[in-house]
């Protein structure tokens, strides 16, 4: 019964420690925007904790003759702080003078996830050495009690994974979520003291048994007004009039006035009304065209924008897809009927899908696609702005087709930077359209057509059209187009355009554009981290295997030293967990990034992706776990394993491109869906087969040294946090996925090498 306890005790902290991680992530993402850096940020820091947690403080804290009770103890902590971490999320934005909306800089965004994320992920990592300790009473053998909790807490993230998707994210709101975990952990608590402490009266029991029941109730009445004062308070300041967590993100309407703000992640994604807005985002690009019939809105402003293109008189269709059903619902919900009367008018359809499956799914031909969404400030968003997409978008347009799409600019001053990324996204438009024109201002509105001849930049025969087709437009009329497209200002922002290198141009499996974006946003906030930017972006593949190289010679030069009659496998196994461990959450930001790629959106496919990498976790862990299969020729089987890691990054490539060039169809599409967990597991499971190997070739002794249970598990993490911090926020970006995949075989070739030249002492001996 004991060990059955301690069995469910960690398999919840398996459970708490991937459910936690999606709920905090997406309350830190309504602070940060959501771009690929702050998610790595986010992911980097918390495995870094996570490693202090679990290799240092076990060092530090004294020994304990009761880790069954220690256990208890951190696990009652995490019930008690839980809530309160969620209070400090909603509080810290106002602590630090942030305002929601307002984009925030790298130093407060990484001061913010560092002091957020410590006492949390501290508690996690402890709770991983302290719980190998405990199975040590029922397991003598160190190396296989390590095994064990490593395949518990797989199996509970698993788990974990699928209902922070299907029933946490969907279901719940964060409060409620946060309660749920307090009484999973509260409950495994008082089972553990219950059934280790040996003096416990049935009183005490009893005592515990009404607080638990008295706590379950309290969070099922209360949940829901406690959630409203969490809303309250990170929107203090504003007349929140609603919000909504989806799938997608989570959605926020605000007042001022008359006029309603549409956030969503924190960020203002429209306001109604907004005249200036839609007409800038629609009017242009229409009346480049003769005579306008059918028309694509992909994303962006709902209200308003679909009122400026039915005022064209020759317009007979329009088709807007939007991929969250909820910003429309709450449009028609809350706006005035005159902004959201459009979406009933019969030449308009709504689509609810990915902008970009839409138009690779969809057969029907256009004169006009408007892309309506913000800078390519993430992968996700820089899919729209990529070589690839445009090839799909001119397959959509009809002969003389317009395509149009807004990023922000200035109006009279471009920096270096701006120069940089307005350039990247003009070659790879031009590298695809015959005919592309650039109107300037505050935001630079690109132009593109399928022919050669049919756009202008003349303001005065743009103000002939707008008077043919009897056009009653507010701003964009014939006091305003010859100021904003005087020849002066064109010419300037001409100057600041040229053709960059073709590595230069943004594809989908290189989004180079998302990376420029950021160090756009870089100049706004800090100069020094503009530089290591910069700096990063003139390295090549060639460089960074350089690095690598010098590093595996340091090793082996120092091992080589270190013993010259028997050289020691320590040092090999050490670097090996941490290649790996860089590599596995490297892959995995591979896969969801090609999954968001080749199939959309991926929010709603996420929580599948990381329980597929830990069930493969767990089921290569628990075929290495037992003493049966690691006792004979086990230093032979971990090389073989390394060397496995070393070409499953070729392995993903190829899928990838398979993938990538084989989804014309929906039945093949849905299809490939599946393939990718299936990709993530293989990842897990060579991880989960290496992980418990390394800790049975390391410690080579039948008891646990103090802190030696989470040594490597801290190497490990450590190593996927440097893998979650570069790998999503430079490597990528600079290199490209395929680049980034070849790196990743070359530096497990690396730890391969080393391993090979590494001898086990001769009592273990294969």
């Amino acid at each position: 019964m004991k060990k059955s306890i301690l069995n469910f005790s960690v398999f919840t902290a398996g459970f708490t420690t991937i459910v936690t991680q999606v709920l905090i992530m997406r309350e830190l993402v309504v602070i940060f925007y959501g771009n690929e850096l702050s998610l790595g940020i986010m992911l980097g820091i918390w495995l870094f904790w996570t490693a202090i947690g679990s290799g240092l403080i076990p060092r530090i804290l004294p020994d304990t003759q009761s880790p069954h009770i220690r256990v208890a103890l951190l696990q009652a902590t995490l019930s008690l702080i839980l809530p309160l971490l969620l209070f400090f999320i909603r509080i810290i934005k106002e602590m630090i003078g942030v305002t929601l909306g307002e984009m925030i800089g790298f130093v407060p965004m990484f001061i913010i996830t560092f002091i957020t994320l410590s006492p949390i992920c501290l508690i996690f990592g402890l709770l991983y050495t302290t719980s190998c300790h405990a199975f040590g009473s029922f397991i003598k053998k160190g190396s296989e009690s390590i095994g064990r909790v490593y395949l518990l807490e797989a199996i509970g993230s698993t788990i974990g994974g699928v209902f922070a998707s299907f029933i946490f994210l969907r279901y719940t709101n964060p409060a409620f979520s946060f309660f749920l975990l307090c009484i999973l952990n509260l409950t495994s608590a008082i089972l553990l003291s219950s059934s280790f402490l040996l003096r416990i009266s049935k009183t005490a029991k009893v005592l515990l048994s009404v607080f638990l029941i008295g706590y379950t109730a309290s969070g099922f009445i209360f949940s829901e007004k406690l959630q409203n004062i969490y809303d309250k308070m990170l929107w203090k300041g504003y007349d929140l009039v609603a919000t909504k967590t989806t799938i997608y993100g989570n959605i926020v309407v605000t007042r001022i006035g008359e006029q309603f703000n549409f956030f969503e992640n924190g960020l203002l994604i429209f306001s109604a009304p907004d005249k200036l807005t839609a007409e800038e985002s629609v009017q242009f690009a229409l009346l480049e065209h003769p005579e306008p019939k059918r028309v694509l809105l992909i994303g962006g402003v709902s209200a308003g924008s679909i009122d400026e293109i039915l005022t064209h008189p020759s317009v007979e269709r329009v088709d807007y897809v939007q991929l969250d059903p909820e910003l429309v619902r709450l449009s028609r919900k809350i706006l005035p009927s005159e902004y959201t009367k459009s979406f009933d008018d019969p030449r308009v359809e709504i689509h609810y899908d990915d902008g970009l499956r839409y138009i690779k799914n969809s057969h029907e031909k256009y004169d006009v696609v408007l892309l309506n969404f913000p800078n390519p400030f993430t992968a996700q968003l820089n899919r729209f702005y990529t070589v690839e997409f445009f090839r799909e978008v001119i397959k959509r347009l009809n002969k003389g087709g317009i395509f149009s799409f807004n990023v922000s600019s200035s109006e009279n001053a471009i920096s270096p930077e701006l120069s940089d990324f307005l350039s990247t996204i003009y070659s790879t438009t031009v590298a695809v359209f015959p005919e592309v024109i650039l109107l300037p201002g505050e935001t630079v509105r690109f132009i593109a057509s399928s022919e050669v001849g049919l756009l202008t930049s003349d303001p005065q025969v743009l103000i002939e059209r707008l008077k043919k087709r009897e056009l009653k437009t507010k701003y964009v009329r014939e006091y305003y187009l010859p100021y904003q497209l005087s020849k002066e200002r064109q010419n300037f922002l001409k100057s600041r355009i040229y053709i960059v290198e073709p590595d230069k141009i943004n594809r989908d499996f290189k989004p180079i554009g998302y990376y420029f974006d950021t160090i756009l946003w870089a100049t706004y906030f800090s100069t020094g981290f503009k530089k290591i930017f910069l700096g990063f972006s003139r390295l090549s593949t060639i460089n960074i295997c350089e690095i690598f190289a010098f590093i595996t010679m340091l090793i082996i030069i120092i091992n080589l030293f270190k013993n010259r009659k028997e050289r020691s496998p320590a040092i090999g196994i050490i670097f090996s967990i941490l290649i790996v461990g860089f590599t596995e959450i490297s892959l995995e930001v591979i896969l969801i990034l090609g999954f968001q790629v080749i199939h959309g959106y991926v929010y709603q496919h996420l929580s599948i992706l990381v329980a597929a990498y830990m069930l493969g976790l767990a089921l290569g862990s628990r075929i290495t776990i037992s003493e049966e299969n690691i006792s004979k020729n086990s230093f032979s089987i971990f090389r073989l394993l390394q060397l496995s890691m070393a070409i499953y990054p070729l392995i993903t490539y190829g899928i990838l491109l398979i993938l990538h060039g084989s989804t014309s169809t929906r039945l093949i599409s849905n299809v490939s869906v599946w393939i990718f967990p299936f990709v993530v597991g293989g990842a897990g499971f060579i991880g989960g087969c290496q992980f418990p190997l390394a800790n049975h070739l390391y410690l080579r002794k039948s008891s646990l040294k103090k802190g030696s249970a989470g040594l490597l598990y801290g190497i490990d993490l450590t190593g996927s946090s440097a893998g979650a911090l570069l790998t999503s926020g430079f490597i990528i970006p600079i290199l490209g996925i395929p680049n980034t995949l070849l790196l990743l075989s070359f530096i497990n070739i690396c730890a391969l090498i080393v391993l090979l030249i590494s001898k086990m002492p001769a009592q273990i001996k294969d």
